[in-house]
């Protein structure tokens, strides 16, 4: 999963849709200001619809 973050010919809507989106995300999101990690997942959740990132965290089932 973390690897089709990175990618940048991966469908933004694909990955957000993916079992794992919301736990790496959320892992990836914590990481420091600057970090790798924090910038490639900001660059997917900036390039996403936001229904799509919106829709995962409305689910009560689903914590962020």
């Amino acid at each position: 999963m973390w690897r089709a973050v990175g990618d940048k010919a991966a469908d933004v809507g694909d990955v957000l849709q993916a079992a794992e989106a919301v736990p790496v995300l959320s892992w990836a999101l914590r990481h420091p200001v600057g970090s790798a990690e924090r910038t490639r997942a900001e660059a997917v959740v900036d390039q996403a619809p936001e229904e799509l990132v919106r829709a995962p965290f409305q689910n009560p089932g689903v914590s962020g």
